[in-house]
């Protein structure tokens, strides 16, 4: 990647300005969500099994489903999976992230990510099988919350939690159906790794993060960066505050070019 940039910037020449970013950073990976499962479960938010409202299946169906899966080597699986449409990927995956779930007992759910922990209550009314009620969505939320606030790494006793957010409040709109209901962004110097320790559920235990599929030693990071060359960049100016909105801000007054006044973001002092 160096080595391209640096064609890039022989090929164009010093008197054109440019930029590369990176919406994310990198670093290792301390996301606990791989434990927030087992949270769930201690806490008697999420129950293992097939029942449904319609009737109960078979309790073993799903468990041994994914056991054959897990039978078939990951790089095999992952051969496969490339080789298939992203719908149909997409709905395989939920499939199997639903399969072995009583729908029926289970008032949160996850929705796996490898960086933030995604939660879903169970809603009447909006999900398939829903059984919480408005009154009870709220209480879950608040609940939920609290303990999330209060989770602690027993190995060194940091806070795991770098925040809680409720989607209601952060992200309202028409797409908001379609988003989990609270998350929770973990902290990396809290190191989480095999366990945590919750006020009410107690220590939870798993696995290490990067023997989850999906999860891998690295991981992202909220902080990110950009670089600037150019005949109108300025090298002697501190900044601190950027937000990735930003960006699209500092582009357009390179180019001289007025913001819109709906625009997020404002540009960066790195170009006069």
């Amino acid at each position: 990647m160096d080595a391209a940039i640096g064609r890039v910037l022989e090929a164009v020449g010093e008197d054109v300005t440019v930029m590369v970013f990176s919406g994310d950073g990198m670093g290792p990976n301390y996301s606990g969500s791989h434990l927030m499962p087992p949270l769930l479960r201690e806490l008697g938010l999420l129950h293992d099994g097939t029942g449904t409202k319609e009737g109960a299946a078979p309790a073993a169906k799903g468990g041994l489903l994914k056991r054959l899966r897990q039978l078939v080597p990951l790089s095999v699986r992952q051969s496969i999976s490339r080789c298939l449409p992203r719908r149909v990927r997409r709905e395989m995956a939920m499939k199997w992230m639903n399969t072995g779930i009583d729908w029926s007992r289970t008032r949160v759910f996850c929705i796996p990510n490898s960086n933030e922990g995604y939660f879903r209550v169970n809603l009447a009314g909006r999900e398939p099988e829903g059984i919480v009620d408005a009154e009870g969505y709220t209480r879950i939320l608040e609940d939920l919350g609290a303990e999330l606030r209060g989770l602690v790494n027993p190995a060194n006793g940091c806070r795991c939690a770098h925040g809680v957010f409720a989607v209601d409040e952060v992200f309202p709109g028409s797409e908001r159906p379609h988003l989990p209901d609270l998350v929770i962004s973990f902290d990396p110097a809290a190191r989480t790794l095999d366990r945590i320790a919750a006020p009410r559920a107690g220590t939870v235990t798993g696995p290490m993060p990067f023997e989850v599929p999906a999860h891998y030693t690295g991981n992202h990071r909220p902080n990110a960066f950009l670089a600037l060359r150019g005949p109108r960049v300025r090298r002697d100016v501190p900044v601190e505050g950027a937000h990735i909105a930003d960006i699209a801000a500092t582009v357009l007054a390179a180019m001289d070019v007025a913001l819109p006044a709906h625009m997020d973001g404002r540009p960066l002092p790195l170009v006069t």
